[in-house]
């Protein structure tokens, strides 16, 4: 990986570490915050972008990815799953990949902070 992608890499994870300080909970495919507006996401995205982070959590990443990706497919624009699915990516130096999950988990990220998980 060169020097540029590796800044380029870095610079995105803070940028959106930095939007992820909020606590938030999905009850009934809804993602509730604290005087947050509610936002809609379909169960079956809510389904897998909660099966793979439990996957994340426990260092398996492949599997893990798999479940990001179906997380994706059901909602395209759930953020948090394209952020997850570049953290993998940069874990794999995977550089192109991880900087274009990024780049859409900051396409797709709510412009207000209290909806950000």
């Amino acid at each position: 990986m060169t020097r540029f992608g590796i800044t380029t890499c870095l610079v995105l994870s803070v940028l959106i570490i930095a939007s992820c300080g909020e606590q938030m909970t999905v009850t009934k495919g809804k993602l509730i915050d604290q005087g947050a507006p509610v936002r809609t996401v379909s169960s079956a995205s809510i389904r897998s972008f909660s099966d793979g982070l439990s996957l994340y959590r426990a260092d398996k990443l492949e599997a893990a990815a798999r479940y990001f990706h179906q997380s994706v497919e059901a909602d395209s624009t759930n953020w948090q799953a394209h952020y997850f699915l570049g953290l993998i990516n940069r874990k794999q130096f995977d550089e192109k990949a991880a900087v274009a999950a990024l780049h859409q988990a900051l396409t797709h990220a709510p412009q207000d902070s209290r909806e950000r998980a």
